[in-house]
């Protein structure tokens, strides 16, 4: 199983070095303009615990440090590479899209 952490742009780049969720180094998967950042687990984490959000959103943070990404969801999980690329293949011009609408930008959250 792969976990998903973001899909990016520029897929000549390598996926960021180090580890994400149970210390599982990071990898790419290809497919056309897009890279997807994922690990690969027998069996990642079912449950949002504190330190797992945390690995999450460093290895997304990781990703934008030199290209726009789409971050995904905590748990966003695929059976293998084959069936991501099936993903980024149908909907490629989407996230395309999405990715040049975010370029140069961040988030800001505010709570109350």
């Amino acid at each position: 199983m792969i976990w998903v952490y973001g899909i990016c742009e520029r897929p000549e780049l390598p996926a960021p070095s180090g580890r994400g969720l149970a210390q599982a180094p990071l990898d790419g998967v290809r497919e056309g303009e897009l890279l997807a950042v994922v690990s690969r687990h027998i069996s990642p984490p079912s449950d949002p615990a504190r330190d797992a959000l945390w690995a999450h959103e460093r290895v997304v943070e990781r990703i934008m440090a030199d290209r726009a990404v789409l971050p995904m969801r905590f748990g966003s999980k695929l059976a293998d590479d084959d069936a991501l690329r099936e993903v980024l293949a149908a909907r490629q011009q989407e996230f395309l899209a999405t990715l040049d609408r975010v370029r140069g930008r961040v988030e800001v959250s505010v709570r109350a």
